[in-house]
């Protein structure tokens, strides 16, 4: 329980560190709140590791098909 109230709405909040996103959070109406990940629902989880996974592949065999082309 002492946890959950270190960890307040407060110690959350994101501080614009320009003008340009402190006009956004004011004026546009985007959130100033950071987002846990772990919130999503399980099916999009796997969906993002599934797609990071892909790229990270993909990345990792143009890196060898290079190195072997040069």
């Amino acid at each position: 329980m002492n946890d959950y109230k270190k960890f307040s709405e407060s110690e959350t909040e994101v501080k614009p560190f320009n003008d340009v996103t402190d006009h956004y959070q004011k004026h546009v109406g985007l959130h100033n709140k950071s987002v846990n990940l772990n919130t999503m629902t399980k099916w999009l989880q796997i969906f993002w590791y599934f797609i990071m996974g892909v790229m990270a592949i993909e990345f990792i065999l143009l890196l060898i098909s290079w190195m072997i082309r040069g």
